[in-house]
């Protein structure tokens, strides 16, 4: 049975991106501007204004309109109104079956762009957007199936010249949203700079988080860093410096690039050899303090650095298993930090075929997580530095950041 014909919604006709660009732009700014003193002055520029960048300007829409293809079907139409049909009653609707192509039209980008209205006022474009694809439906009113193809080409050209408007916009929005977080990193680090030389100024130690802790250099073989003075603290407090995180994310990352390069070796390992696997390298740069399976608040977790009995570093070693595995994983890791511990680590094993939707459904679950602020740092493909909130305190955060594997299946 043919179903009733509805015209298809109009598209580009929702919402004005240049206020939504703006509304962006604010959030940005009052998010950079709520960054850590440290974290804005020791993150380098270019890699902080790319992660924003990444994270608020889309990329153009991709409309492939060299791989459109269409179904055929019948719908009904009520003619009651039309003069050029010979119907006697006009007081009631009349239907009639006519033929109806749909044409299909794949794309790339985000699919709400399609609200937004491109400038390019008449005429208006229709369709049905569904997941990566346009649907355009174009009846035959004549019976004739030709023209409903006929219509689709008048279709097609009105979506060209949208598709074409748009991203001229979003291309000048773009580069005034890169313009404005540039502009934002810039002043909250002056700003920051400027502060923690007046707080140094301050002929007393301070109380509190925010510039408590010590910064923490763990002594690594490949950069010696001496421990700073205690001096002038009367409680010794430790933070790791972000240089000195990242620098172990970067050892965490090497020796899992190294055991994806070796199949056979790895192909049967279980959580906990991968764990002791990935503390060698960790207890050769860091001199020992590297430790698995300790106990810490709630739990054991897998890999603890600590130094004078204060945690620096945990982090948390998975299998991938779904969403839920990960949304559980980062549980699990909430349930194992302290209030003082402010840095961490997922790593996450995947023996998928489809290594890359793994990772797609990974970080959507992290950042679907309702302790989640925001992404810090886009470190590689398969490495990102998130904020969190501190499940003892939400006024309080901690960093996690993610390290994703392709680890091999032993019966692959």
């Amino acid at each position: 049975m043919s179903k009733t014909y509805t015209r298809p919604p109009a598209l580009f006709a929702e919402y004005d991106i240049s206020a939504t660009f703006d509304n962006v732009a604010k959030l940005a700014e009052k998010e950079i501007a709520a960054l850590d003193r440290r974290y804005i002055i020791e993150t380098p520029q270019e890699d902080l204004a790319r992660v924003f960048e990444d994270r608020n300007i889309p990329d153009p829409l991709v409309v492939h309109f060299d791989r459109i293809t269409f179904e055929d079907g019948q719908v009904e139409i009520d003619i009651s109104q039309d003069p050029s049909r010979g119907v006697w009653d006009r007081s009631q609707p009349y239907y009639i079956s006519v033929p109806q192509l749909t044409f299909i039209v794949p794309f790339q980008g985000q699919k709400d762009l399609f609200k937004f209205h491109s400038g390019y006022l008449s005429p208006v474009a229709h369709g049905y957007v569904s997941g990566q694809e346009l649907r355009i439906p174009c009846v035959a009113w004549n019976g004739v199936i030709t023209s409903a193809s006929a219509e689709f080409e008048r279709e097609k050209q009105t979506l060209q010249l949208h598709v074409g408007a748009l991203n001229q916009k979003v291309a000048e929005e773009g580069e005034r949203l890169r313009n404005r977080i540039r502009s934002a990193i810039i002043a909250h680090k002056q700003r920051a700079e400027n502060e923690l030389k007046q707080l140094a100024a301050v002929p007393y130690p301070k109380r509190g988080d925010a510039n408590g802790p010590i910064p923490v250099s763990v002594k690594r073989k490949v950069r010696a860093t001496p421990l700073p003075s205690l001096s002038s603290r009367s409680i010794e407090e430790f933070v790791l410096p972000i240089v000195d995180y990242h620098a172990i994310i970067g050892s965490i990352s090497n020796m899992g690039i190294a055991i994806e390069r070796s199949p056979n070796t790895y192909a049967q390992m279980g959580e906990e050899q991968f764990r002791d696997v990935f503390l060698v390298p960790l207890n050769e740069a860091y001199e020992g303090l590297a430790r698995g399976e300790v106990f810490n608040f709630h739990g054991k977790t897998d890999i603890l650095i600590s130094y004078k009995d204060k945690n620096l570093f945990i982090a948390e070693c998975k299998f991938f298993n779904g969403a839920k595995s990960v949304s559980d994983a980062i549980d699990q890791l909430c349930r194992y930090i302290t209030w003082r511990d402010t840095k961490t680590t997922l790593i996450i094993l995947s023996r998928r075929k489809n290594f890359t939707e793994a990772l797609k459904t990974t970080m959507q679950s992290i950042e679907g997580h309702n302790l989640f602020v925001n992404r810090q740092q886009v470190l590689s493909e398969t490495s990102v530095h998130y904020r969190f909130r501190h499940p003892q305190d939400v006024e309080r955060h901690f960093d996690l950041t993610l390290v994703a594997f392709n680890i091999p299946n032993s019966d692959e």
